[in-house]
């Protein structure tokens, strides 16, 4: 990718190529394409191999822990008490 955007003159470092995945590949919508399994497709939309079924179960248990963390986050806090 740093080659491609070398080659575009685009004014991207390693830094912001790697963000910029991370940001992507850690979506649940990206996740769930993942987790369905299917083709790989590379940055020119061509496939480029399939999806493992190890990649798949890691997609749905990455997804399981943000499930988890979006639930523990909409706890309801306590009831005040009437004296407050």
């Amino acid at each position: 990718m740093r080659v491609d955007a070398a080659a575009r003159q685009l004014p991207l470092t390693a830094k912001h190529i790697a963000w910029a995945l991370a940001s992507l590949s850690q979506t649940p919508r990206y996740l769930r394409a993942i987790a369905a399994g299917g083709p790989r497709y590379d940055l020119r939309g061509q496939p480029c191999g399939e999806v493992t079924p190890e990649q798949q179960e890691y997609a749905r248990s990455l997804l399981a822990d943000m499930k988890s963390t979006s639930k523990k986050k909409r706890v309801s806090p306590p009831a005040r008490s009437v004296t407050e």
